[in-house]
């Protein structure tokens, strides 16, 4: 195999994660004569550990030995053909320390998992932005960026880093909250009556605003005839009718009213 590339585990340059284990695994399964992973086989091995890609080459070739063996062997495979023993380049230790510096909480996974799989872990963590560099953006000096809330990747020059990532942060901050403060005002309607309150729930649900006596009764035949409680009731009041909705009395607060999960 030509040595062209030199990895580093997330210190320094990166190769084609998917590329350069194709090659490794299809050199691996030509000492049993075998031939390489197929297309499907690819797609699935790309997101595994290496333990757990030995265990796929066992269900799938019935390659003698167990699974800490074989890749036990890989990795020596790894070991032989790429090396270790060039100079670093500035990689992710260098932008994680630079962006913990400007006050960025920020972590970096050294795993030996996947890019696919660690991409999906942070998306389900709820990591708002993800910092991605390789060999061809260092020669650029530049970096990507992607974004949890919205999909969208941008290349951010590593000399604008720290400013960027926090413009970005702000950025699917605010993003979130006004989706969230118009999904909370799409789903909130004024309600005058009982009957108002239930055919509410039942057809499009959300929260219903009305006027309440504050008497505990009434409080009670919200619950037992709309299925709702109390949810809130604001400090900063607004009038949005003279009666309770329940009983018809003088109103004394404006409430919010809601199905408890």
């Amino acid at each position: 195999m030509d040595k062209k590339f030199a990895i580093f585990d997330m210190d320094g340059t990166l190769v084609d994660s998917m590329g350069y284990w194709n090659r490794l695994a299809d050199e691996y399964l030509a000492r049993f004569g075998l031939p390489g992973l197929s297309p499907a086989l690819k797609e699935e091995s790309i997101a595994l550990t290496m333990l757990e890609s030995a265990q796929l080459f066992i269900r799938e070739f019935g390659l003698p030995g167990t699974p800490e063996q074989i890749a036990g062997e890989i990795n020596a495979l790894m070991k032989e053909h790429y090396r270790t023993d060039v100079p670093l380049k500035p990689g992710a230790a260098e932008l994680l320390a630079r962006l913990k510096e400007a006050g960025i909480r920020a972590g970096m996974d050294d795993s030996d998992q996947s890019m696919g799989w660690k991409a999906a872990e942070y998306e389900m963590k709820g990591v708002p932005l993800r910092v991605e560099i390789g060999p061809k953006d260092m020669e650029k000096n530049q970096c990507c960026i992607c974004r949890r809330d919205s999909g969208e990747k941008v290349f951010v020059s590593l000399e604008n880093l720290e400013d960027t990532v926090k413009e970005l942060l702000d950025s699917v901050h605010d993003g979130l909250y006004q989706r969230a403060k118009k999904n909370l005002e799409d789903h909130t309607r004024v309600c005058l009556t009982l009957e108002d309150v239930k055919a509410f729930m039942e057809g499009e649900g959300g929260f219903a605003k009305t006027m309440w006596c504050g008497e505990l009764d009434c409080e009670l035949k919200m619950k037992e005839q709309a299925g709702v409680t109390s949810r809130c009731m604001p400090l900063e009041q607004e009038k949005v009718g003279e009666t309770c909705v329940c009983c018809g009395k003088p109103a004394k607060h404006m409430i919010y009213w809601g199905v408890a999960y």
